[in-house]
């Protein structure tokens, strides 16, 4: 059941509301369980079994932590010297790493058996191969699910923040299982903590007409990015990075900077029908977008894209090893051998290492997925070794830092490291993605805009006409975004027939120029393959 489609948009959406208001407060959530699990279904009720096994896991080792929080809490420390205290708080806190070590692995055991193995099978298996040992892992049938990534690590999540006392242990199980699988984020999230969901998650709040409103104008919105033009754009991405046809100069940057927009207005039109599709029930789930192409740097950029993820590996990952004894080791060695200078950038890269190759290995199991993630910490760091080289620069040229030439110039260096990146993110293999690198410098030529061979790639003038339009108007509205202008609120704020006629009218351009009808072949959401 897609997301952008009438049956989810005008039918699942509206037997959801009608079930919910129908049923007493105290049980509302469990009509959202019940949605949830039939969405699921829509896509893949064989493998149920996976979100059930990820949902135990979860459940049980929050229940066990819980447990011992509570034992350790009882037992006396009245007699105890300072010292045997000590002691004592150190095993009890050794007992529950112990717990929520098992806890997590054993959820991202289920997440590399289901996603993973196959690929370091045969990657080993290659290895040993070319060694002349050929000792072959044996392959396996595993299960999947549709939006395993986004709730295992919604799980982990869980699990860390009972142990860290951010979240109170949920003896329900059937509760765990309707977060993790909460119909609006199951296929591409965004990744929503239970912390900071469980106060609406579970009030069971009546209907409000404004949430209704407010969250149709932002499902109607995603659905307009989706609908006009990612899937408009995504003909003319699948033949540019066509190999059996290579393209030269312009059209392999064409390649990249469609590719680019597809991802941009296909993600965050997902997420956009997610908020909104919770807004209506008074849940609110996180942005995951902020406005990323007007970032100056590759680290702003991803404080501004994918924002749940950047947060979850900010919390869960980069925080904890940058505390960790390692970090710490390093910093005592720097402090006797090196500069603050250097220092510094040695802690930055041993917290940001693991980070950014989680980030690659997260999107899936392909090499070109884990050279994105080592790429972008590769550009980090040199952001962050020429940083105070540049601050000397502009300070030599007597530029303020928010002058017009720094700023374009920072976010139009910022495009390149993103269209590149994603570029080779886009490749099916490594040794594509660098071939057309190099291609990117060979016959690169202007004229090739206008004289016609971009109308042979799959997709006509009308096409071009409807996906400017959209860009335009996704655009305008993110500068005003920027500027603390919230659009939607402006239109709730309008006298009702001005109200309704943004609506309508936006509506009427998903009818006119979204990508559907004869010939139409459903596009799936990109992320909801990560």
């Amino acid at each position: 059941m897609g997301y952008t489609g009438a049956a989810y948009i005008v039918c699942f959406l509206l037997l959801t509301m009608v079930l919910y208001q129908l049923t007493p407060k105290k049980y509302r959530w469990v009509v959202f369980l019940l949605m949830s699990i039939l969405h699921f279904a829509s896509y893949e009720v064989r493998n149920i079994g996976i979100v059930l096994l990820v949902t135990g896991l979860a459940w049980f080792d929050g229940l066990i932590m819980g447990v011992i929080k509570q034992l350790q809490a009882k037992k006396p420390t009245d007699g105890l010297s300072k010292e045997e205290k000590k002691k004592k708080k150190a095993r009890d806190l050794l007992v529950q790493k112990v717990v929520v070590t098992l806890g997590v692995l054993s959820v991202l055991g289920t997440l590399f058996m289901s996603k993973y193995y196959t690929f370091v099978a045969d990657n080993i298996n290659l290895l040993m191969y070319l060694k002349g040992k050929p000792m072959p892992m044996p392959g396996i049938q595993v299960m999947t699910a549709v939006g395993l990534s986004y709730f295992v690590l919604q799980s982990v999540a869980y699990m860390v923040d009972v142990y860290w006392d951010k979240v109170d242990v949920q003896r329900n199980p059937f509760k765990i299982l309707m977060y993790l699988t909460f119909f609006p984020t199951l296929v591409q999230g965004p990744i929503a903590l239970m912390r900071d969901m469980q106060g609406t998650l579970f009030a069971g709040e009546s209907l409000k007409l404004e949430n209704i409103e407010r969250g149709y104008i932002r499902i109607i919105w995603g659905a307009f990015k989706k609908i006009v033009v990612a899937d408009r754009i995504s003909v003319a991405v699948n033949s540019l990075y066509d190999v059996s046809a290579p393209k030269t100069g312009m059209y392999i940057a064409a390649a990249a900077i469609f590719f680019t927009i597809q991802e941009y207005m296909d993600f965050s039109g997902c997420v956009d029908i997610a908020i909104g599709s919770a807004e209506i029930f008074g849940i609110v789930l996180p942005e995951n977008f902020r406005q990323p192409f007007v970032s100056r740097n590759a680290s702003e950029f991803w404080r501004r894209w994918h924002i749940t993820l950047g947060t979850f590996f900010k919390t869960y990952l980069f925080y904890p090893v940058s505390l960790s004894k390692l970090t710490k080791k390093w910093n005592k060695f720097g402090k006797k051998k090196l500069n603050p200078y250097g220092t510094r950038l040695g802690a930055m890269a041993i917290a940001l290492l693991p980070v950014w190759l989680c980030n690659g290995i997260w999107h899936g199991p392909k090499w070109t997925y884990i050279f994105y993630g080592i790429y972008y910490f590769i550009i980090i760091m040199i952001e962050l070794a020429l940083e105070p080289m540049w601050a000397k620069v502009r300070s030599v040229m007597h530029l303020d830092d928010d002058a017009k030439v720094v700023v374009f110039l920072q976010i139009a260096k910022t495009w390149i490291v993103i269209f590149v990146g994603e570029m080779l993110f886009r490749a099916d293999t490594l040794a594509e993605g660098f071939a057309m690198l190099g291609r990117l410098f060979v016959d690169f030529r202007l004229s090739s805009i206008w004289d016609g061979g971009f109308l042979e790639i799959g997709i006509g003038a009308g096409d071009y006409k409807a996906i400017v339009l959209g860009i335009i108007l996704v655009t305008i509205v993110g500068a005003m975004k920027e500027r603390g202008i919230d659009v939607r609120t402006k239109i709730m704020n309008a006298k009702l027939p001005v109200r309704w006629a943004v609506v309508i009218g936006l509506m009427v351009l998903v009818i006119i120029l979204g990508q559907y009808g004869p010939g139409y072949r459903k596009i799936d959401f990109i992320y909801a393959g990560f």
